[in-house]
């Protein structure tokens, strides 16, 4: 995998993840404009109607929708099955060289002696590709687990907040409709309750912040993933030279 391909991918992960983040803010930042117009000297009168409003904002089902990373997995998907379809094409078009180039060892191997030389070192080459291919593929798949795992734990969690958020919402106003009943002040219900909005706004921002983490967390795992492709190129050379070495001598080169 190329890294102009590999920084596509991160791109993709990168800004899906983003935009799941941004998604409770934007929920958040509706409800607040929509409350705002709902608040005035007649508040106590306007407190069921902005209930209602609220729990419709925040249905399970919109919630769900907002929270999901269904899409995220799909774009993925795609974008890995095509990288999948490029690196098993270019696997063939180097297996084609590599079988032109062992049938030139052998037509120039005339002995015995050089014709097991050439054997051996087509058996040596062919495990060592063998061995980096796994080792390659090992390390992607585990990547790709990795990342959708985090995706999921990413969606989950972004639900939670949104729900607190929900939840903690309707409570305020259910307590300032309490209030209400027990004769307060419009206006000082009012802003009580613009209070009560702000700690809740600040308790929601401090949490999507915490959801930043799953990004660090991301770049973990790919360093992890190429630090397994160098080793499983640095394995292969050193077989490759080795078997290239005992060949040569066989040959008189």
């Amino acid at each position: 995998m190329t890294s102009k391909r590999k920084r596509v991918i991160s791109t993709v992960i990168g800004g899906a993840l983003v935009i799941t983040l941004a998604q409770p803010g934007m929920a958040f930042a509706d409800t607040r404009d929509k409350s705002q117009k709902n608040i005035s000297n007649e508040f106590c009168q306007q407190t069921t109607s902005l209930r209602t409003s609220l729990l419709t904002k925040f249905s399970d089902k919109e919630l769900h929708k907002q929270a999901s990373s269904t899409s995220i997995i799909k774009k993925l998907s795609d974008k890995r099955s095509q990288i999948d379809t490029t690196r098993a094409q270019s696997r063939q078009k180097e297996d084609v060289k590599r079988t032109s180039h062992f049938s030139g060892l052998e037509a120039k191997a005339t002995t015995d002696a050089q014709k097991q030389a050439v054997a051996t070192f087509k058996t040596s080459v062919q495990t060592a590709i063998n061995a980096r291919r796994v080792a390659t593929d090992t390390a992607i798949k585990n990547y790709r687990t990795g990342v959708d795992a985090l995706i999921a734990q990413n969606g989950t969690t972004s639900l939670q907040i949104k729900q607190r958020l929900a939840s903690s919402t309707v409570a305020l106003v259910d307590k300032v409709k309490a209030r209400c009943a027990q004769g307060a002040d419009s206006k000082d219900v009012r802003l009580e309750f613009k209070s009560g909005l702000a700690e809740i706004k600040n308790s929601f921002n401090s949490n999507v912040k915490d959801l930043s983490a799953v990004k660090t967390q991301i770049e973990a795992l790919e360093k992890i993933k190429k630090a397994a492709f160098a080793k499983a190129d640095a394995d292969f050379k050193i077989a490759f030279d080795t078997a290239r070495t005992v060949l040569k001598s066989a040959l008189g080169q």
